[in-house]
């Protein structure tokens, strides 16, 4: 018998692998592993949907009832739809369902029947396909009637099926909750009964939630939710803001530190309401001073409460910052959060707030430190992953010197973090699926709801894109880890990041640290500059559909104005026009036009503006990063290989940005150089009135600071 033809075997040439399945076929024309393994799976990859359709029907005819091979149909035909459409379809389609309802009625045994309506309900929950889940439970009541759990599953895929208050499945989901109510559900000890309650609250029904309040139905979140009372504000009062000095009575009690921390509180809070930078530096010099007082009069630098004086300080001197863009009270506020650490190294905040720190800072080596010593697990990943990982290719896109163990790799760090959300997908979905056999019918609803807040996760969009660029300067492959590979699945996300992981007494330092709040745009950003790499080398992009990417790109640009918010540094918003004037060059026509804008742009690019500064600060690393990027991709644009016209202006184009990113990259060297030469006490500014306060904590402490700090710098 002949080899039979694989999928990995020609996934690089899948014309040839069908045609090889097709030679088969003629001898084996119901070879269910064929059809869907191997030739269904390679016409994916060529998007040819009229013969994915022919494929499919050709699988229906086939009548199968074998359980295994309807899985495999089943699977195979999601999984062809899945990659083609966005949203994700409900359903696999009445031909595969046709299938599914032949087999069952091909048999009079009614445990055969079970087993396959159940096998179909599995298959659907796995693949997120819950029209056809809802369909198997209909089936599935049909044949055990007073079985509650296959009642309650069917009430709450009703519900997740709804997209509206008033519509069919809505009115469906709300009568079969009220039937289950009246007909007394809770009084069976053994059942999970709170798909009811779920479906009140989801529906905001006041009168049913009131109805069943102290009855078991109410038991879950969405219930206490419902129940939960609106908070009254206290109009408005605000705390007395007179008293500004730290109370000296009873020094060393916990009442005395208390009383302290909130009178600092209010006078911090008292100052945002009119910043200035000179009273913000006296007022993180007197609290770190204060600091200092109550842990020397109480001998507590582990009592927990004291840590909110030196939060105080960090945040004025990062307010600081955020008014004059100077790059000094950052440094300031990472040496006491270094001090934090080594009075007590289990402060979790002063941890995270060095990460975003030193990343703020570009001294990606000294954050990975940090970073490593948070031991990030599971879902952290994407609740804070991103106070490090959305800016990894930036700061640190390489593996810095002398690293200790694998997990120092910057591209092994997030394929960690990737693996997470396929991980964590499939037990949701095993725990979803596997909840007719165990009943717990409350779980479907959070089930559901976590399975989609990780699906359509921004951070793992923004994982997936740096993941690419860290692959591709280490010389790696890089994976498309989103799919289906279309720009509506990009965009449509879920934002699960928290910025809420240190501290926040009136203003959000993470927030103002991070800055990356308008996701959207740096993900049109990063989609168009690989976008444009993938069409100029003829690979699998990460979206299929790039005339959209244009089109949103057109649009875009056409709504901005200069006071447009943006998330986007200067240099990261030039790069974005850059790769929508190349995406359009790729998709239509190039014009002399755009040659000369592209000319004019790279003539006046944000790095060729600025100034240099004396004190290394800012590295401006990231900055060099990204123009770095699209000068290589405009080399790769211009270069004999692609088809474009005006070629003698193409490779002048070329040559120019290739003599840029010479440049850029010795500026960039001797940007690192100046840091390294630079006297570290100095750019604290010791003799400032913070930076007094630093050295009064001993000599010792700023020794520590400074070695730190160059070694990191060494690495990098």
């Amino acid at each position: 018998m002949a080899r039979y033809p694989t999928f990995e075997e020609h996934k690089n040439d899948p014309t040839k692998g069908i045609r090889r399945c097709d030679e088969l076929l003629r001898k084996q024309p119901q070879d269910v592993s064929l059809l869907t393994t191997t030739k269904l799976s390679l016409l994916a990859i060529t998007n040819d949907q009229d013969k994915v359709n022919e494929t499919i029907s050709k699988l229906v005819s086939t009548q199968t009832r074998d359980l295994n091979e309807l899985a495999v149909i089943d699977e195979a035909v999601s999984e062809c739809l899945r990659d083609a459409t966005y949203p994700l379809p409900l359903t696999s389609g009445p031909e595969v369902a046709k299938l599914w309802e032949n087999a069952a009625k091909a048999t009079s045994n009614v445990n055969a029947r079970l087993d396959y309506h159940s096998l179909r309900f599995s298959r659907a929950i796995y693949d997120n396909r819950i029209q056809d889940a809802q369909s198997a439970l209909i089936q599935l009541k049909v044949l055990q009637p007073k079985n509650r759990v296959f009642y309650m599953a069917h009430a709450i895929y009703t519900q997740l099926l709804s997209t509206g208050k008033e519509d069919l499945q809505s009115r469906l989901a709300l009568s079969l909750a009220r039937k289950a109510v009246s007909e007394g559900f809770d009084g069976d000890k053994e059942l999970d009964c709170r798909v009811p309650g779920q479906i009140f609250a989801l529906q905001g029904v006041k009168a049913d939630v009131d109805g069943i309040v102290g009855k078991r139905f109410a038991e879950s979140k969405q219930m206490f939710d419902a129940l939960k009372p609106t908070t009254v504000s206290n109009g408005g009062a605000q705390p007395d803001t007179a008293t500004a000095e730290i109370c000296n009575a009873a020094v060393g009690s916990s009442q005395w530190l208390d009383e302290s921390i909130d009178k600092a509180k209010v006078q911090f809070t008292s100052i945002l309401t009119s910043p200035d930078k000179t009273k913000l530096q006296s007022f993180a010099a007197d609290i770190v001073r204060s600091y200092r007082k109550a842990t020397e009069a109480m001998n507590r630098a582990r009592y927990r409460n004291v840590h909110d004086l030196m939060f105080l300080a960090i945040s004025a001197l990062i307010k600081v910052w955020d008014l004059t863009a100077n790059h000094t009270p950052l440094l300031q506020a990472a040496a006491l959060a270094e001090s934090l650490l080594y009075d007590n190294p289990q402060i979790h905040e002063a941890k995270v707030l060095l990460v975003h720190l030193y990343t703020r800072l570009d001294l990606g080596a000294l954050a990975l430190k940090h970073w490593l010593s948070l031991a990030v697990k599971e879902v952290q990943y994407d609740t804070i992953g991103h106070i490090f990982l959305a800016r990894i290719s930036d700061v640190l896109p390489i593996k810095p010197a002398n690293p200790k163990g694998k997990h120092s790799d910057p591209h092994v760090i997030l394929v960690t973090a990737l693996a997470m959300y396929d991980r964590c997908e499939a037990n949701l979905a095993r725990a979803e699926a596997g909840v007719l056999e165990s009943g717990q019918t409350g779980m479907i609803l959070d089930l559901h709801d976590l399975r989609e807040s990780l699906r359509q996760s921004v951070s793992r969009r923004i994982f997936a894109l740096e993941q690419l660029r860290v692959a591709r300067v280490d010389g790696r492959p890089g994976v498309m880890h989103i799919k289906p590979r279309l720009l509506a699945q990009w965009l449509d996300v879920r934002d699960n990041r928290d910025f809420r992981a240190t501290f926040d007494f009136g203003f959000d330092v993470e927030t103002a640290l991070h800055g990356m709040q308008i996701t959207e745009e740096w993900l049109l950003c990063r989609l168009a500059e690989e976008t444009v790499r993938s069409l100029q080398a003829s690979v699998p992009s990460p979206i299929k559909d790039p005339e959209h990417l244009l089109k949103r790109l057109d649009d875009f640009q056409a709504a901005r104005t200069d006071s447009s918010p943006s998330s986007l540094s200067e240099v990261e918003a030039f790069g974005l026009q850059i790769c929508h004037i190349l995406l359009r060059q790729l998709l239509t026509e190039t014009t002399p036009e755009d040659l000369v804008l592209l000319t004019q742009k790279l003539d006046n690019n944000p790095l060729s503006r600025s100034q240099d500064n004396p004190s290394g600060f800012p590295l401006r690393l990231r900055d060099y990063h990204a123009l770095l990027s699209i000068c290589e991709m405009l080399v790769l644009c211009t270069n004999d290989k692609v088809s474009l016209p005006a070629p003698a202006e193409c490779k002048a184009l070329g040559a120019k940005a290739d003599r840029l990113a010479k440049s850029l990259r010795k500026d960039a060297q001797d940007s690192v150089a100046s840091i390294e030469k630079m006297d570290l006490k100095q750019a604290l500014d010791l003799e400032g009135e913070v930076g007094k306060v630093i050295s009064e904590g001993g000599k010792e402490g700023v020794v520590r600071f400074c070695q730190g700090f160059d070694g990191a710098v060494a690495a990098s």
